[in-house]
């Protein structure tokens, strides 16, 4: 299951990068500790709201207004998928991406970590955390990005798996009939197998057969003719007891 899995993630990976580019993966770490950190601020926020309305509540005063949420909070996950669940069709949803912006810290937002990461076209390969400045010089002719941004195009249809088209039934009778057709040529072939045995040998006679007479008495019978004379010496005794 974990190479199905990985084989669908670069599929899914390649689908996307041919309509919104190359993921930029420094600017998405960063855009994820910003999240992080603006929602500390809101479960902050959520407690003192909650403190401020308790406290009012139990000194009878009226409850303060709820505030505006910084952020929004992502769902807790219950439990972890179970490997059933897991989407190894290689094809790519933009509703991940759609949901994801969801989850961003405000325009606002002033991390104490320090200032955002330059565009990828004026940043080079990243250096050590020590180093200063973080960044090797970038390329003089790269070109700023032009792709669209992520979940704005129109999804694509998701790959339909051709089934094979069943048979429709047949009715009751016809399928009686065709069992009844069917049934008659064996019995005409059971007839035809019947081979006349009047001219049989005697066990003694056939003990005195060699095989090319073994062999031919076999194939009148309509008997296999294959195998040593020992085995066909029984085989023919077998037909004169039977």
């Amino acid at each position: 299951q974990s190479v199905e899995r990985r084989i669908a993630f670069a599929k899914k990976e390649n689908e996307r990068k041919a309509s919104y580019g190359p993921r930029d993966l420094i600017m998405e770490a960063y855009e994820a500790r910003m999240y992080e950190e603006a929602r500390v601020i809101e479960v902050r926020r959520q407690q003192r709201e909650v403190y401020e309305r308790t406290k009012a509540f139990k000194l009878g005063r009226p409850l303060p207004p709820r505030g505006k949420p910084y952020v929004i909070l992502k769902p807790m996950p219950v439990e972890p998928p179970p490997p059933e669940d897991f989407d190894i069709s290689g094809w790519y949803d933009p509703e991940e991406d759609i949901t994801a912006q969801k989850y961003v810290a405000p325009e606002g937002y002033v991390s104490p970590t320090g200032p955002a990461p330059p565009p990828r076209h004026l940043r080079g390969q990243p250096r050590a955390a020590w180093e200063d400045p973080p960044y090797s010089p970038a390329n003089p002719n790269a070109k700023p990005d032009n792709w669209p941004k992520p979940g704005s195009l129109p999804a694509k249809q998701p790959p339909q798996h051709r089934v094979a088209p069943r048979p429709t039934p047949k009715p009751a009778a016809v399928a009686v009939a065709e069992v009844e057709v069917k049934e008659e040529p064996k019995e005409v072939a059971i007839e035809e197998e019947s081979h006349d045995t009047s001219n049989l040998p005697t066990v003694d006679e056939a003990k005195t057969m060699k095989v090319p007479e073994l062999k031919k008495k076999l194939k009148e019978l309509g008997l296999p003719v294959a195998g040593t004379k020992k085995v066909l010496l029984g085989r023919l005794l077998e037909a004169i007891e039977g």
